[in-house]
């Protein structure tokens, strides 16, 4: 039997539109182990970390593993500063830590 392994790009907050419950509906059903990327973006570095937190990190199976996704772009550009883009993942790392997940 094959092995499969899903990884989840949550980014509801930014997009208008979220799949988690169908997502974790058919994990359960079918037994996927899943990998959910909570995106921490340099525009609005909060709204998916708290909009997983609020509504969704409940409804997860604790059997998935969850993690931090950096969207390194501000304003429509790519940030490519070393210190800058450091410092977005120390942001993400400690948002994650606020709501109890250990990137």
């Amino acid at each position: 039997m094959a092995t499969v392994v899903v990884s989840v790009d949550c980014a509801a907050a930014n997009q208008g539109r979220c799949y988690t419950p169908e997502l974790v509906r058919v994990a359960e059903e079918f037994h996927v182990p899943m990998t959910w990327l909570i995106t921490v973006s340099a525009n609005d570095p909060m709204s998916n970390v708290m909009l997983y937190h609020a509504e969704y990190l409940h409804r997860i199976p604790s059997w998935h593993e969850i993690g931090l996704r950096v969207h390194f772009q501000s304003n429509g550009s790519p940030i490519t500063d070393e210190r800058e883009r450091g410092m977005l993942i120390q942001e993400g790392k400690d948002l994650l830590k606020q709501c109890h997940v250990k990137p």
